[in-house]
């Protein structure tokens, strides 16, 4: 391979990582002007009141919007089972013999054997138990936020652009992919992991510096929010293993997801209540007005689309992506930034060192995902680009009769890729 750097070829599902982004954008907005008129005028005067109760009240309401919103997959589920159905009744009508029909029924007994019988005997004890962790994953995740206010009910939820978080779930996806789904990293994704590995001690530090000694950035979000990276993880790679074993659509993942949290919010919701029944009495402000109530509902259904293009993605796609839609929310997360508070200006220069590296590290997860290939030092010779260009290359080889094309294969080039090319039992 001539070439020392190589771009793959644009895949059109690519499409749904601008549909993700743009679906972020609508919720951060609709969160922006959610926030009842009550709070802003107490806020102004300075009165005496508890904004507590409300941040409570809206993270729960949150919760609640995103158990509902799950839901909403019950009509694309349903349209495509009646697709599906009306192709097979096509496919039926096209046989116009016994034979034929006695082959098409064999066809279809197979595949169903295949999509239910062998995915059911092998995983389906486990396929429950797959939907469980995931919809338990994903509610502590949600949680996290409501946790972080009851710990520190004085402190509001600021994540500065730039900081750790995109870095430690850039680590955590290639690390939970490995021991998980057997993912195993070849020359190119080791050194994608080291990179990141790198870039996330040198950000860590950058973070350190600013809130012990700069005192711009505040620390308490180190005590909630790795864990909720560490269950965002852990829910789609669980997801991806149950899409590929256990031959489950995402918009039936995504329902009985849905399913499953409404058990847990059931009880979350009793325990609440009994510790605290003015968290609920605060709901009603969210309906006082109508529009609240449609802010509310466009709330659930911008939910539901940035879920299932996040699960389409993971589809089509792997867990190993994900980090460039986190990397694409930073940027989001910045320009809202310098549009609205500006908090990011405090950092000073560590700013301009923060959005180095997570362009460096972009580089790194693109080269993990093979998106871009570089032929330097070996490291991309063991990539599925440089194995087909072999493959192509063997091939014009066999069916070559002219001397001039034989003969190219017998230069240094050729036998250094042969080298290259691993041993397979």
């Amino acid at each position: 391979m001539k070439k020392k750097i190589v771009f793959q070829k644009c895949n059109f599902n690519y499409i749904y990582f601008l549909f993700y982004i743009l679906t972020y954008i609508v919720t951060f907005a609709i969160d922006h002007f959610l926030e009842p008129d009550e709070i802003k005028e107490n806020d102004s005067k300075n009165k005496d009141y508890d904004k507590f109760y409300y941040t409570i009240s809206k993270e729960i309401l949150e919760i609640f919007s995103l158990n509902l919103s799950s839901f909403i997959g019950i009509i694309p589920y349903l349209i495509r089972q009646k697709l599906l159905q009306n192709e097979n009744d096509n496919n039926d009508k096209n046989d116009n013999n016994n034979n034929a029909s006695e082959n098409s029924e064999r066809r279809e007994s197979i595949t169903l054997i295949y999509n239910e019988e062998s995915g059911a005997n092998i995983k389906r004890k486990y396929i429950l138990l797959y939907l469980l962790l995931i919809a338990t994953f994903d509610y502590l995740k949600d949680l996290m936020f409501v946790l972080y206010y009851i710990i520190f009910p004085s402190e509001e939820l600021d994540i500065y652009p730039f900081s750790f978080t995109a870095m430690f779930d850039t680590i955590l996806q290639f690390v939970f992919s490995y021991l998980i789904l057997k993912i195993h990293f070849l020359k190119l994704q080791r050194f994608s992991l080291f990179l990141n590995l790198g870039i996330l001690i040198i950000i860590l530090i950058l973070d350190v510096i600013d809130i012990y000694i700069n005192k711009i950035l505040q620390g308490h979000i180190y005590v909630i929010y790795p864990f909720y990276l560490i269950f965002f993880c852990l829910e789609y790679v669980f997801g991806k293993k149950l899409i590929l074993y256990g031959y489950i659509s995402v918009y039936k993942l995504i329902i009985m997801k849905g399913f499953f949290k409404i058990f847990f919010n059931a009880i979350f919701s009793l325990i609440v209540f009994l510790v605290n029944k003015k968290i609920f009495i605060i709901f009603a402000v969210y309906f006082s007005e109508l529009k609240y109530i449609l802010l509310i509902i466009g709330k659930i259904i911008a939910c539901f689309f940035i879920d299932l293009f996040l699960w389409i993605i993971i589809e089509r796609f792997s867990p190993n992506h994900t980090p460039l839609l986190l990397i694409g929310e930073e940027i989001c997360n910045f320009v809202i930034d310098l549009i609205y508070t500006k908090k990011s200006q405090k950092m000073g220069f560590h700013l301009y060192i923060r959005i180095v590296l997570y362009l460096i590290s972009l580089i790194g997860v693109l080269l993990h995902n093979e998106i871009i290939v570089i032929n330097i030092c070996g490291l991309g010779s063991d990539t599925k680009y440089f194995l087909d260009e072999v493959v192509k290359s063997e091939e014009l080889y066999n069916k070559a009769d002219d001397p001039d094309i034989l003969k190219r294969f017998e230069t240094v080039e050729m036998n250094y890729l042969k080298d290259d090319i691993p041993e397979t039992d």
